[in-house]
């Protein structure tokens, strides 16, 4: 980075270049440099560059015989095929720590040149150009992959043009080898691709609300506009965090087992377990702030539109119960012998030793007291979300009469929204049921333990499809991005939209 910063004047590095070197013709060639090696930022990176690769050298040899001795010490205890790979990596690493030689090679070159010891042009061009180390780039993979059978076996088929067996190769690499790393069975891999897809999609329709929100939210919603970047952001974490874990969950007799296929698994069990944390809060947020956006349009009906202070603080105020089941999800003190009941309940488990984690028992206090929170409240809420609907509905039709016709559209677009949003619940409720059913003994099977989280994760992909359809500003918005309208995006981002729906300021 020194270099960038530190390249001198091109006319002046000419001029320097025809007093030592007059002899060379270089006025037609792109010219850069430096007048003198002796500036703090030109001499320290000259020093950076040359001086480590002694010690480094001296080091990679150093290693490379504990390696050996190590290998030759453990090579008891190792089974044929692991002594075998522990060998050819060894191999493969010794005949790489001879390339650095060919850096030491220009470093020399480059030192008999800048202190004009013996000067060659072909020496300038290998210290200069490069030539000398770039023979590194192309023996290093080289090496790999002539010792290495697998790869080597894979370039043959490449250079054979053998299609068959390549894209053999290349679909069971994809599946099973560069993504999970351990065999798994269909129901398995049907969960990975379904929450690859409808996590993802999710996502990005998430992502296009809170855009659509933020640019095309008209001034009559200024403080409704709270609610839905709450929701939108809400969703967004859940649609992330159920993409990261691909959870399964296994209910039985009285424990409770976690089984992590997403690529968190890369990371730690525990990482794993964090995420699905979120996931589940993010899922109860959700469903209480569905709760709430009926309750704000009930209350505005007939009334001024609250601040967008106090609408913040009511979705600080509803995710306080959440935030509180954090800490009994998060128990990590039953982590420490659930490996061993996990090994002991099936040989499924065994093979996902490594990627599961879970709850000894579902009747130690924290962990019934959140098993309870996340299920039983979905009742209620349903029940409260549709006693609001037709509180609001029946609000709407007395006030209907002392609205502007805008207004009065505005309030039946945002019912229309919320009636429809009323119904993802019962993915929520279809999740909880078949986790009774598994939790009870009644019926239970692989696709009904990945069904629990496979229900719950259309709700994230519908809330946003559902307004981002229903409100025609933020349709228009997603559109435009859609036919890639770069002239409109750009109007929208750079001009707020002042367009209301109706002319009463006094509603929202």
């Amino acid at each position: 980075m020194t270099f960038v910063f530190m390249v001198d004047d091109v006319n002046d590095v000419r001029a320097e270049l025809r007093i030592v070197r007059p002899e060379y013709d270089l006025d037609e060639y792109v010219l850069n440099g430096h007048t003198s090696i002796f500036k703090v930022l030109t001499l320290f990176t000259i020093l950076a560059m040359t001086l480590p690769i002694g010690p480094t050298l001296v080091i990679i040899f150093i290693i490379r015989k504990m390696v050996l001795a190590k290998l030759a010490k453990h090579a008891g205890m190792m089974s044929g095929r692991t002594a075998k790979m522990h060998n050819t990596l060894t191999k493969v690493l010794t005949l790489q720590s001879a390339l650095p030689i060919f850096f030491s090679g220009a470093v020399g070159s480059y030192a008999l040149c800048q202190f004009d010891i013996v000067l060659r042009r072909y020496w300038e061009y290998e210290c200069e150009c490069l030539q000398c180390v770039s023979f590194m780039a192309l023996l290093a993979p080289m090496i790999t992959l002539y010792c290495m059978k697998p790869y080597n076996n894979f370039v043959k088929c490449i250079v054979r043009c053998n299609l068959t067996q390549l894209r053999a190769d290349v679909i069971r690499s994809l599946f099973r080898k560069m993504y999970f790393p351990w065999s798994f069975p269909g129901h398995d891999l049907a969960t990975i691709i379904h929450h690859s897809i409808v996590d993802s999609l999710a996502l990005i329709f998430n992502i296009l609300l809170l855009l659509a929100v933020v640019y095309r939210s008209p001034m009559s919603l200024r403080s409704y506009k709270v609610l839905l970047i709450n929701s939108a952001i809400i969703d967004l974490l859940s649609s992330i965090t159920m993409l990261m874990v691909m959870v399964r969950i296994i209910p039985a007799s009285n424990s409770l087992f976690y089984i992590y296929d997403g690529p968190c698994v890369y990371v730690s069990g525990m990482f794993c377990h964090c995420l699905y944390t979120v996931a589940l809060v993010t899922l109860s947020q959700s469903l209480f702030l569905i709760a709430c956006s009926f309750g704000y349009r009930m209350y505005i009906l007939g009334r001024p539109s609250p601040s967008s202070k106090a609408v913040f603080a009511a979705c600080l105020l509803v995710s306080i119960p959440n935030l509180i089941m954090l800490k009994p999800i998060y128990d990590r003190n039953q982590f420490m012998t659930f490996r061993q009941r996990s090994c002991s309940h099936s040989t499924t488990l065994q093979t996902f030793y490594k990627h599961s984690l879970g709850h000894v028992s579902i009747f130690i206090v924290l962990t019934l007291f959140t098993i309870l929170a996340m299920t039983m409240p979905i009742g209620p809420t349903i029940v409260l979300i549709f006693f609001m609907r037709k509180k609001v509905l029946t609000k709407l039709t007395a006030h209907s009469v002392q609205m502007s016709g805008r207004t009065a559209q505005m309030h039946s677009t945002l019912t229309k929204v919320l009636t429809l949003q009323s119904v993802l619940p019962v993915f929520f409720r279809g999740a909880v049921a078949s986790y009774a059913l598994c939790q009870f003994d009644v019926v239970c099977s692989p696709v009904q333990e990945h069904f629990i989280m496979e229900c719950v994760s259309f709700m994230a992909l519908l809330s946003p499809m559902i307004t981002l359809y229903c409100m025609k500003p933020y349709k228009e918005f997603v559109l435009s991005i859609a036919r890639c309208d770069f002239t409109e995006i750009k109007r929208i981002v750079k001009l707020p939209y002042q367009t209301t729906y109706y002319n009463s300021p006094g509603h929202n």
